[in-house]
């Protein structure tokens, strides 16, 4: 998950399926629970998405 800022971009990477915080920056905690949310919520379509394009994008580990 991105999102602008004024200095580039804040960032929180997942690790799909255990919906793992691998790292974060510049969110604040109630930001990343509501990240994890959605991300939980989400996950079969962010899959989905992420094969998509025909490329290994996403795999399971």
């Amino acid at each position: 998950m991105e999102r602008p800022t004024e200095r580039g971009f804040d960032r929180a990477e997942y690790v799909l399926p255990a919906c793992y915080l691998k790292k974060c920056m510049g969110f604040t905690e109630d930001e990343e629970y509501t990240l994890r949310q959605f991300v939980k919520n989400n996950s079969s379509l962010i899959w989905e998405i992420a094969r998509e394009d025909g490329e290994i994008i996403a795999d399971v580990v």
